[in-house]
């Protein structure tokens, strides 16, 4: 698992006067990466549980200084796959992909897997119908 952070990208609280220090940002990466890790692992373990068997995968983490995009790409030499998440946090959300995914999809130099989040059933858009569509 590889997290990114880029210095100039790193905001500290306005009210304060103290700016984190490249370890401090790091740190706080590092921590946030494995909570994130961890919660995967265990949603694994209770699906391999239940499937009587499955292996639950070992994880190591990276934190690397540079763009998402760049640097998962260049990680990605010599993978057989490269896994990358999409949340859908830029400015147009009906785009099936975002600005990090779509780097990768692009400039990746193997296959790329795009895992976007499970959405509640009240995050999920409403088909609307051929007839209701014709009534506007």
């Amino acid at each position: 698992m590889v997290a990114s952070y880029v210095l100039t990208d790193c905001r500290t609280d306005l009210s304060s006067v103290i700016v984190p220090t490249v370890e401090q940002i790091r740190d706080d990466l590092l921590r946030r990466t494995e909570d994130i890790a961890e919660g995967v692992l265990a949603e694994q373990a209770a699906g391999a549980e239940r499937a009587e068997g499955g292996a639950v995968p070992t994880i190591r983490i990276r934190i690397v200084e540079g763009a998402a995009g760049e640097v998962l790409v260049n990680r990605a030499e010599g993978a057989d796959l490269l896994a990358v998440g999409s949340h859908g946090r830029g400015a147009v959300r009906g785009i099936l992909l975002g600005s990090v995914a779509l780097h990768c999809a692009m400039h990746a130099p193997g296959p790329v897997m795009v895992v976007h989040p499970q959405r509640t059933p009240s995050e999920v858009p409403q088909r609307r119908t051929e007839r209701a569509l014709a009534d506007h």
